[in-house]
């Protein structure tokens, strides 16, 4: 059931460099609920205007507030990113090509 391995024929070694890197993408949309959460207390704590009502004027602070926190979350990822390949760390990683008959494999026969 196992395939039986050969020898390994060659090794291909290189240095590498390994870091923690942010998603984007996860930080842009923390960023953007942040800024709905805030449009919400901004609206809340300001008094609404009956003419207007309290959906158009959330609408218009989270129409500006949204991206706000949409860039301040990709300026908070973009400092992490900057410190994380500080802190990187390089290292031989070598690979092995291993090749397996398929004579010693009956398995594969049935």
């Amino acid at each position: 059931m196992t395939n039986i391995p050969r020898d390994a024929d060659e090794e291909n070694r290189e240095t590498v460099r390994i870091r923690r890197a942010p998603r984007f993408s996860v930080f842009m949309l923390c960023g953007a609920a942040l800024g709905l959460i805030a449009s919400f207390v901004l609206v809340g704590l300001n008094p609404i205007d009956p003419n207007v009502g309290y959906g158009a004027t959330f609408g218009y602070f989270a129409l500006f507030v949204i991206p706000l926190g949409l860039v301040l979350g990709a300026l908070v990822a973009i400092i992490i990113d900057r410190v994380s390949t500080k802190r990187a760390v390089r290292v031989v990683a070598g690979k092995l090509e291993v090749h397996v008959d398929d004579a010693q494999n009956p398995s594969n026969n049935e």
